[in-house]
């Protein structure tokens, strides 16, 4: 035989020519995923590998010291990043300016005072730093030139300690520490302390000459035993996301209590929605309603999906609230409050009901698609074959919408997990959700503290991810029935 022979002629009889496996063209769907991976190298590898890295310096905000004159007389973080320090260990001036140079962790041991919890203070509140000392000067204005009223040279005062990182017990726990380089008492009204942000202190008292002048954040208890000379609002920034974050988000059981609401309140709306909206989205779609009526409302749900936020919270309050219009009929017809009798709608189960407003609509708009793909012969077979309606919604209808189904619940958790505008304006902080704390720690005043509001927020970006991958995984397999 020769070894040139044709294809055809090596085939025995009746074997037919092997077809080439298909080339499998790259699908132009997967460019859809592209803004996902693009998200998630940008909010959560990039984050997390930085880590690492601010967990042992923080980024800094400058702190400017302004005498009554408005002269800047000192300053603390000029360099945009906390020179030494961390949390629960001060940073330490050595003299000098605000060079970096000129800065150092707090090296004793024990320290001075207490936190709340009895725990020692890293760090020399009221007292010499433990790296240096400065020495007050001879003068008020030892450069000899003529002030201005009310101006001050140029540390005459300083910004000699700060625990930009908290205490032990908390890392809101902050204070700050100033020192009188000078050997004359100095009155401080009309002197300021701020960041150009949310730390704005107008300081008040007198700091003695060689003396020092405690400031603690929001009350008197990040130094417990040692009284401070004024207290103030705001926070420093303490270099955003670090590992003392999560170590405090997951010792904290309220933090932690904040996710357990958040996820029942999107699990009690995701499954009342998901049953309630089908059923609604099934008498729209397939229950034989004029056509005008079918139009109207999907117009309806896709307009009341879109509701939410302020407007939404305040239709329920006007209506349901303790001066709404329903609860005071209801008080005026059978003469009780009832409120004093314990209801309310400001907890979970009330603001579940709010939610559940733009929840039916979004489950409509939803699986209206899915219902409209369930085709005419699949039921005209079950009916030939001697099937009954409920088992050809068993066998095969149900079968085919669950995908849908699921992906539809999936998706109104997560739309309800996320929630903040509705939940804020409706109860504000009586419900501990997830969103609202996270609102506090970034706006607030006596909870800022953005690092652990940056991490409370990683933990909601995991729990959307995983809703997000879910629901790709269902909607790819109904795609399969609407070929």
């Amino acid at each position: 035989m020769s070894a040139s022979r044709s294809r055809t002629e090596r085939l025995g009889k009746g074997d037919a020519p092997r077809a080439r496996p298909p080339v499998r063209a790259i699908s132009w769907a997967w460019l859809g995923l592209l803004p996902f991976f693009l998200f998630a190298l940008a909010f959560l590898i990039l984050p997390s590998a930085s880590i690492v890295f601010k967990s042992f310096q923080g980024l800094a905000e400058t702190l400017f010291l302004k005498d009554p004159s408005r002269d800047v007389v000192d300053s603390a973080g000029l360099s945009r990043q906390w020179a030494a320090g961390g949390r629960g260990v001060s940073m330490e001036r050595r003299g000098g300016n605000d060079a970096a140079v000129n800065w150092g962790a707090f090296a004793g041991s024990g320290g001075v005072g207490h936190d709340a919890e009895g725990n020692p203070i890293a760090g020399t509140p009221g007292e010499a730093n433990s790296i240096a000392s400065v020495t007050p000067q001879a003068s008020p204005t030892p450069d000899g030139q003529p002030r201005r009223e009310g101006s001050y040279p140029p540390r005459s005062v300083l910004i000699n300690e700060l625990a930009w990182g908290g205490t032990e017990a908390s890392a809101a726990a902050e204070w700050i520490e100033l020192f009188n380089t000078t050997t004359a008492d100095i009155d401080l009204a009309g002197w300021t302390l701020s960041d150009g942000n949310d730390i704005q202190i107008d300081l008040a008292g007198t700091i003695p000459a060689g003396g020092y002048f405690l400031l603690e954040r929001g009350d008197d208890t990040p130094i417990a035993d040692i009284p401070a000379d004024q207290i103030y609002a705001g926070a420093l920034r303490d270099g955003g996301l670090t590992l003392d974050n999560f170590t405090e988000l997951i010792s904290r059981r309220d933090l932690m209590r904040s996710y357990q609401a958040s996820i029942s309140i999107s699990l009690i709306t995701a499954l009342g929605g998901g049953l309630f909206g089908f059923l609604l989205a099934y008498a729209v779609i397939l229950g034989g309603l004029p056509k005008g009526m079918r139009t109207f409302m999907v117009t309806f749900s896709g307009v009341a999906s879109n509701f939410a936020g302020v407007p939404l919270a305040f239709a329920f309050m006007s209506t349901l609230g303790q001066m709404g219009l329903i609860t005071r009929a209801i008080n005026s017809l059978l003469d009780t409050n009832i409120y004093m009798a314990g209801f309310s709608i400001y907890n979970i189960w009330g603001l579940s009901i709010v939610y559940m407003y733009f929840q039916f609509p979004l489950m409509v708009l939803v699986m209206a698609p899915a219902l409209d793909g369930l085709r005419r012969e699949w039921r005209e077979a079950a009916e030939n074959l001697g099937g009954t309606a409920w088992q050809y919604w068993r066998h095969v209808a149900l079968p085919i919408l669950m995908p849908s189904l699921l992906g539809a619940m999936i998706l109104l958790f997560g739309n309800s997990f996320g929630a903040y505008a509705t939940a804020y304006a409706f109860a504000g902080s009586r419900i501990n959700l997830v969103t609202i704390v996270i609102g506090g720690q970034i706006t607030g005043e006596a909870l800022f503290n953005p690092g652990l509001g940056n991490a409370l927020a990683l933990g909601m970006v995991v729990v959307m991810a995983v809703c997000m991958a879910g629901y790709a995984a269902t909607q790819r397999r109904a795609a399969r029935w609407m070929r």
